[in-house]
């Protein structure tokens, strides 16, 4: 142990010793500074915070793809109703069909297990017995509108036409009933709630408002319009494409190609616009030579002055 402590302080002694030791006390004692570490937690906030304001984005950014996804599914459903009414149609034409027989009514029943549940097969079985003492045909089946309740059921409105003969007696009648398909998704279809009856489909009482004449015309500018729309109208139901091209712009008025005689013109009105053209509501007689009957056909037309003569531009 002595001979070490003695090596120690030869080493002490050395000029190499000495000058490391005046080096280490003149170098300042390093601290850590606080400075960084608040950068550093500043800059880990900065990333956490737009992180949540991303996922916030991306969550709501899902949420309205899926919605308007699923809004025109539904859409789609809607405007291929052709299954669900040829179904109905072809159920409402077996329903309100029978004779007092057995076997037919018998295949009555058979048939409409094609359209019904189990539970309305046994609801509607015997509603038409055999002592029944007329017999239905149905003339006509209308459907008045498809109402979509949920992803596969619609609710369905029609109207059932029927000749109903007892003895030698025979009447017409018309019923309105609604009801409910199911559509899965290979398009089978099903009805799922019994016809109920329903209110009929009637006329509106709304009358569309009578138009006047515009006085600011003078005499000679409507008499030839009405030249104009006489010519025209004598010479359309037989035009050509190109002959009509004479008296309309774009295609506005197609040929008809039928045996129709130009009458008469009725109830022509004509209102001045602003840019100067005319409009025209008016009715135009004409015989078919097929049914000898009178067909009246109603135009609103705006014509344009095209150097001396008249043109029809909508």
């Amino acid at each position: 142990m002595e001979k070490i402590k003695e090596l120690i302080n030869k080493i002490k002694n050395t000029e190499l010793y000495k000058k490391i030791d005046e080096m280490r006390k003149d170098k300042p004692v390093q601290t850590i500074k606080p400075v960084a570490n608040i950068r550093i937690v500043k800059v880990l906030w900065g990333v956490l915070i737009i992180s949540f304001l991303f996922a916030v984005y991306k969550n709501f950014t899902a949420i309205n793809t899926h919605t308007v996804t699923e809004k025109e599914t539904v859409q789609f459903r809607l405007n291929d109703t052709n299954t669900i009414e040829n179904f109905v149609k072809q159920f409402a034409k077996v329903f309100y069909s029978w004779e007092s027989d057995n076997d037919k009514l018998s295949l009555r029943e058979m048939q409409l297990k094609d359209y019904l549940t189990t539970e309305l097969q046994e609801i509607n079985h015997n509603t038409i017995r055999t002592d029944i003492p007329n017999k239905s045909k149905v003339k006509d089946v209308l459907i008045w509108d498809v109402v979509q309740n949920n992803e596969q059921e619609y609710d369905v409105i029609y109207e059932v036409q029927q000749e109903i003969t007892e003895n030698k007696n025979t009447k017409e009648v018309e019923r309105t009933y609604i009801l409910t398909v199911y559509i899965d998704d290979d398009d089978k279809v099903v009805i799922v709630k019994n016809p109920t009856i329903y209110s009929a489909v009637s006329k509106s009482a709304y009358e569309p408002k009578v138009k006047q004449n515009d006085n600011s015309l003078d005499a000679d500018m409507t008499k030839s319009i009405e030249e104009f729309l006489e010519t025209f109208f004598k010479l359309y139901p037989s035009a050509t494409e190109k002959e009509i091209s004479y008296y309309v712009d774009n295609k506005i008025l197609i040929p008809v190609n039928e045996n129709y005689l130009f009458s008469s013109l009725k109830n022509i009105t004509f209102t001045q616009l602003k840019d100067s053209n005319i409009q025209v509501n008016v009715y135009v007689e004409f015989l078919d030579k097929d049914t000898k009957a009178t067909q009246i056909s109603q135009y609103d037309l705006t014509l344009k002055k095209n150097g001396d003569n008249w043109k029809i531009i909508k």
